[in-house]
This record gives C-alpha cells, structure tokens and sequence, in this order.
C-alpha cells in the first residue's frame, strides 16, 4: 500500500482470506462489512436488498430497465432525427422523389417524436402538410397530441382539416378533453375552431360543454375610446350578455358576448337534428330530458 501496488495489494489480501477467512484486517481492507452477522462486500448487501449499481449508484432492477427503456427510445429518436433530416435536405434537390418515397413509407411508430420536432422548426407549408399526414399514419400518442393541437389552433382551415381527415381515418381514440378546453377559449376564433372538430368527431359527450359555448364573452381592447369615457357593448343578436367598460388614462377594455354559429352547427349535428338556435335554456332542458329517457330505457333493458 505504501508503494501504491494496489493490484499486488490486492492479490495478497485475497489469498490471506483463502489461508484464514477469519482475518478481520484482511476483511475490512477489501472492503468487507459484517452484514447480519457474515461478512460480505457493499455491492453483497445491495444485493441482498434488492439494489443493483447502474450509472453510478444503487438502483432497483425495475428503474433499471426504465433506465434502458429510456436511453434505447433516446438512442431511437436520434436516430430518426438524423434520417428524417436528411431526407428533409434531400426534398430541396435532385433527390426528392426519393425523399417522398422515403417519407411516405415511414410507419415505426417511434418515429413520431422525431417527425414532430421537424414539424415544429418546418416553415414550408407543403412540407408542414406532409409531416401532419405522416403523423396520421403513426400510432404513437405524441403523434395524436400532435394533430389535435393542429386541429385547433392552427390559423389555417386546411391545417385544421388536414389534421382531423388524419385523426378520423384510422379510428383511432380522439381525446375530448383538449376540444372542451378550447370551448373556454379567451380567443373567439379558437372557440369555434373546436367546435368545427366537435362536429366532426361527433362524440355525444361534447353535447353538454357545447351548449355552455353557445354565447361566450370575450374582451376586446376599444382603441378609440377617449379618457373618462364610459363605453358599453352588447350582443347584436340580442341573444343575451352584453359588455361595460369605465374610463380611464389607458386603453379602454370592452366586453363582448358573442353568439358561435360553429357551436350551433355542432350542438344540431350531435343532437341528430334538434335546433334551439341560442336559447341555452331551451338546449339544457331537451338534454336534461334526454338523459332521463336514456336512464329509463337503460333500467327497462335490464
């Protein structure tokens, strides 16, 4: 040890161990502790307990093999990365038919994280639309999320059809959850754009949030309101709701209620033909009523 021999060290201390496996000097220096009344090494009594050393540490064989799982899916998606980046390069030269080839024959799920980040540096609208296509195809969460997003909040209406003609076609489940949300939408546009998708999906459970979003309010910035000024907004429909806004040094701050034609569209599709236009009273009743009959039958049945 004081010559720094550490492998003769070692070796020496390993056969003191084979002539007296008592020894206890010879026991601590390899790093033995008494464990339960045996001696055995750290990694023994780790072990014993179920830990493993990976990556620097103890670990249970369950994180293990999270561990793996997820450095082989990172390994995958670099992978992707590389590829579909260089077919992207090769959509810009000679080689573009054999790009699209490539593209269109991708159907590894685990290629969907890396097509979704190309689609979000992409500013080629051709390109945009063959990425969400390909999503389409990709039975891969991420790649669901994906086109639901675009399905909504994508300013351009082919976008936004593009993405629900991918989610429909394969029959895949289609989250309600991020279309309700949107009904709730600051922004009017949005609010109309989910239920434009609603209408399509056509899950009845929709029914119930849509004709909350019959008329919803939103604040619009009055630019040309002078100081001091009171100003007040209503619906020009007369479909109830309306805005008020106070005076003041910045700009004034109005309230609109604003019917949604597209909700209206949607609430008639879903309700196989029932049109109480804005009246969310009259909506909420026939409904209600629905929902009773519904359970009636269902107790019938049984």
């Amino acid at each position: 040890k004081e010559h720094r021999l550490s492998l003769q060290r070692k070796h020496h201390l390993k056969r003191i161990l084979e002539l007296d496996p008592s020894d206890r000097d010879a026991r601590v220096s390899l790093g033995y502790q008494q464990h339960q009344g045996r001696w055995l090494t750290r990694d023994q009594i780790m072990q014993a307990q179920g830990l493993v050393m990976y990556e620097g540490d103890y670990r249970t064989a369950q994180e293990i093999a999270l561990r793996k799982r997820r450095d082989q899916l990172e390994q995958s998606d670099a992978d992707w990365f590389d590829k579909l980046k260089l077919w992207r390069r090769w959509l810009d030269s000679r080689r573009r038919d054999e790009a699209l080839a490539n593209f269109r024959a991708v159907r590894d799920p685990a290629a969907a994280p890396a097509l979704i980040n190309l689609l979000e540096r992409e500013s080629n609208l051709e390109v945009q639309e063959l990425y969400l296509s390909l999503l389409g195809e990709l039975s891969h969460a991420a790649a669901i999320e994906k086109l639901v997003e675009f399905s909504i909040y994508d300013p351009l209406p082919e976008i936004r059809e593009l993405c629900l003609e991918s989610l429909l076609r394969n029959h895949r489940p289609i989250p309600l959850s991020p279309y309700t949300k949107a009904l709730r939408s600051r922004d009017n546009a949005i609010v109309n754009h989910a239920a434009e998708a609603l209408q399509l999906i056509k899950n009845p459970e929709a029914v119930s949030p849509l004709i909350d979003a019959l008329v919803t309010t939103h604040k619009f910035k009055n630019l040309n309101a002078p100081p001091g000024e009171m100003n007040a907004s209503f619906s020009p429909s007369g479909g109830g709701g309306g805005g008020l806004s106070m005076g003041g040094n910045k700009n004034k701050v109005i309230r609109v209620a604003m019917r949604n034609d597209a909700v209206l569209r949607a609430l008639v599709e879903l309700s196989g033909g029932q049109n109480y236009e804005f009246n969310e009273e009259a909506w909420r009743r026939w409904y209600v009523n629905k929902q009773i009959y519904e359970n009636v039958d269902a107790r019938r049945d049984e």
